[in-house]
Formats: structure tokens, sequence, C-alpha cells
């Protein structure tokens, strides 16, 4: 989202890519730049509106359409190093929205949802694979995030919140699918004068429930090595010292 555009809004926006460093790195084998990685362009199309209502409310809606020429994509050889290729024309559409409100007695809670169209237009690696029609890996087409909160300001704040992510696939080729998964964290704290400073003592546990699933997919990974898990339930505290 984004907080600095008006009430009502639509844009269009071209999108140019270059390279990262990392992303240089020649596959075969000869050392160098790779000469036949090109930039990525895109064509970004978005309208949404936000507002207020009922006193307590707010919501914002967006809408977007964007059509990606050549995009970066990571693929890994054996020996699982990564190098990068483009991937024809592909297409990403969808609805972003979001709604906070204002529940009285210090309580107030946000929901959002995404819902959204990932996939090649068209799409034939070097080797001749046809994945145009396919949906783009590492992308769920649908996030909802709820979160509830409770703040006073000479007590201190507490919330939770549950984030969840549709399926997704860890391949070009569709074959490798990721489930989708939930997350719940919670977190307490307190802001207290440190002379002419303030000192915030904080705690909380990421994935409350102890769930299992995947932190981070390695895209086309060689060997079908895609999935790294993520941390068991995990408890933090810490202070934050603001000037």
């Amino acid at each position: 989202f984004q907080p600095d555009t008006p009430p009502n809004s639509n844009s269009r926006v071209h999108h140019f890519r270059a390279y990262l460093f990392t992303e240089f790195a020649n596959p075969n084998g000869s050392g160098g730049f790779n000469p036949t990685l090109g930039p990525q362009k895109a064509v970004n199309y978005e309208i949404g509106a936000k507002g207020e209502f009922g006193h307590r409310g707010r919501y914002q809606v967006d809408a977007f359409w964007v059509e990606v020429r050549d995009a970066i994509t990571a693929y890994a050889e054996q020996g699982d190093r990564t190098f990068y290729q483009n991937s024809g024309r592909s297409r990403r559409q969808g609805i972003e929205s979001k709604l906070s409100f204002d529940l009285g007695h210090h309580l107030s809670t946000t929901l959002a949802y995404t819902v959204a169209r990932y996939e090649y237009q068209h799409y034939v690696d070097e080797n001749g694979n046809d994945y145009s029609g396919n949906r783009l890996p590492g992308i769920p087409e649908q996030t909802a995030f709820g979160e509830l909160a409770w703040h006073r300001q000479d007590i201190g704040y507490a919330a939770i919140d549950v984030h969840w992510a549709g399926s997704i696939y860890a391949n070009d080729a569709n074959t490798a699918r990721v489930a989708p998964h939930t997350v719940v964290d919670a977190r307490v704290g307190k802001t207290v004068p440190a002379g002419n400073h303030h000192l915030t003592v904080y705690a909380g546990v990421d994935n409350l429930l102890n769930n299992d699933y995947f932190d981070n997919i390695r895209i086309n990974s060689y060997g079908g090595r895609y999935f790294e898990p993520a941390p068991a339930r995990s408890i933090y505290a810490g202070l934050k010292f603001r000037l």
C-alpha cells in the first residue's frame, strides 16, 4: 500500500530493471559476465481508493495490472550455484485490500487480503521447455493478514498477528507445489521516558503455534532442493533506545 496515494487514484508506470551484481555470473563456466542476460522491462497500471467510515474505520483497495517482458528469474546448476536468465513475457494482476477499525477500550484490528493471478504469457526456455500459461514460481496468489492489538499509553501494548499464504510453486514447470500455511505471532512491550529520550522494553513469540512450513523457497533449484524450513517456535526479548 502507498500511504501518500490520494483517496481515489490511478497510475501508469514504466519500470526498467537493470542487473544486480549477483546476477552477472556467466553460466557457461568461462568466467566474466553473462552476455545473454538482458534487462527486465515492465508497465504497471494501478487504480485505488481509500477512505474512512463510521469515524472509527479506514479502508484501502488497490487493483493492479503489470505486464513484464524479459523478467529475470533464477535457476541452479549442478553444484548448487545460482544463475539468472530472462523469461519471456508474464502478467501479474490482482486486488489488494486493507481494513482497520478502532474497537474501543484501547483495542484495534487490522485485516488485509490479496488475491491475484501471476502467470507466464509466453516463456520457452533455452532447452525448449514451454512454460506459457504456468503460474510464476515463488509467489502465492492469495495472502491474508489479521491483527488484534491493544495499546494504552500508561501500561504498554500487546498484539497478536495471523499470517496466511496460499500455495505456491517452486519451479517454472509447476511440478513442485508448496502447500498453504498459517503463522501466528504475538508481542508485548512498553515505552518509558529515559531523560530526554525513550526506552522500549519488548518481548514476543514467533510461530506461536509451532507450525511446520517453508520459510524460503529456492526457485528452480538443481536436484529439487527447493525447500528451506522455517524456524520452530521462537521467543525473543530486547531493549530499544530512541534518541
